[in-house]
């Protein structure tokens, strides 16, 4: 598995996009959700940002995708990384950690899209 670097990170690109509801990567953006939300209880009301960024290699795609929940009576950010085949079926890897991506320029180019 590939390992977020700083590199990457650093390469958050904002280019401007739509995500049809039945290709690749809708199909893995909306697995990647199910995931994150299923390891949450229903009360955390779990919330995703309008835009997620995406990007892909050969044989697999890569979402980094900014939501909040309620944990402990406080409104949290969430910052997920989910990993799928190229296709978007398989999840292969979620993390989530407190946070935010940020858009920021580099050399490593990574689309944002709607997720609505």
């Amino acid at each position: 598995m590939k390992v977020l670097s700083t590199t990457l990170l650093a390469g958050l690109l904002a280019m401007a996009g739509v995500a049809g509801a039945n290709t690749p990567v809708a199909r893995g953006y909306g697995n990647c959700i199910d995931d994150l939300e299923a390891g949450y209880p229903r009360q955390a009301s779990v919330v995703h940002a309008r835009y997620y960024y995406h990007a892909r290699s050969s044989d697999e795609m890569t979402y980094f995708v900014n939501s909040s929940a309620w944990q402990d009576g406080d409104r949290v950010t969430l910052r997920t990384r989910c990993l799928t085949d190229r296709f978007g079926r398989d999840l292969l890897m979620r993390e989530t950690f407190p946070g935010r991506w940020t858009p920021e320029r580099g050399i490593v180019t990574v689309e944002e899209l709607s997720s609505r």
